[in-house]
């Protein structure tokens, strides 16, 4: 009984030792999988400290802009600004429009969603909707960091074909700025509501795919003068903030002459 006793004992060590090794393969993969989550939240971390250092440096130019004496804009009726149209960006109307209106907006603005809902639909019943003005809409996500993840998420949509069902959905949607309504998780829910495909958009927005993108928009605008959203161009001449319809369309006409 001793002897059994003893050889039992023995055996213990080996037995843990056979354990040990029938595991090692997933203590392994254990850390292999720690491993990789760590690189991944620290590749997340820089890319998160990189957007950051990209928004604060947009935001010191718009600042330094702002402040610059001589470079506060007037509207003067009879300057043409250059927008720089390009052949594919992305327009309402038809491609023959003899006038072309260039809205830079922010979904967080309350004014730009006043002159969506109150003054855009008769534009586009009486000039869009009949072939006389093609209409382009611009990012100036200057009110914070739901404002240019909004942006992102629109160009997001905007690769699936699906720009102005995102732009209507989240101007329906808007909420007082910076509150949460356009966080990330609520910007994935709109994209499931107008039929985007999930996984694409979400790697999209994640990986900040078109920050740069927006990041040259928004510089663009500030180097055009733009200060207050809406700013709306009409044929290159601007128009700062909410207009009635009267005098989009007294614009409108003007450039429809001279065709």
């Amino acid at each position: 009984m001793e002897q059994d006793i003893e050889n039992e004992s023995q055996d213990i060590p080996l037995k843990s030792h056979k354990r040990f090794r029938a595991h090692l393969p997933y203590v392994g993969l254990i850390i292999l999988l720690c491993l990789g989550v760590g690189y991944s939240m620290y590749r997340s971390q820089q890319q998160e400290k990189r957007l950051n250092q990209q928004l604060s440096a947009l935001s010191q130019k718009v600042e330094e802009v702002s402040n610059t004496p001589g470079v506060k804009p007037t509207v003067d009726p009879n300057k043409v600004y250059d927008l720089k149209l390009k052949a594919d960006e992305l327009f309402l109307g038809s491609s023959d429009a003899p006038v072309a209106m260039v809205e830079y907006g922010d979904f967080q603005c309350p004014f730009c969603k006043k002159y969506l809902d109150s003054v855009f639909p008769a534009i586009k019943s009486q000039y869009i909707d009949t072939g006389k003005v093609k209409f382009y809409f611009r990012h100036y996500p200057f009110l914070g960091q739901e404002s240019n993840d909004s942006a992102e998420a629109s160009i997001c949509a905007k690769d699936q074909n699906k720009f102005w069902e995102y732009h209507d959905i989240l101007y329906k949607n808007q909420g007082r700025e910076n509150s949460g309504t356009f966080a990330i998780p609520n910007l994935k829910k709109f994209a499931v509501k107008v039929g985007l495909n999930s996984k694409q958009f979400n790697t999209c927005l994640d990986k900040h795919q078109h920050q740069e993108e927006l990041t040259q928009l928004t510089t663009d605008a500030v180097s055009l003068g733009v200060k207050v959203t809406p700013s709306t161009f009409v044929n290159g001449k601007l128009l700062s903030g909410v207009q009635t319809v009267s005098v989009f369309s007294s614009k409108i006409e003007q450039e429809l002459k001279k065709k």
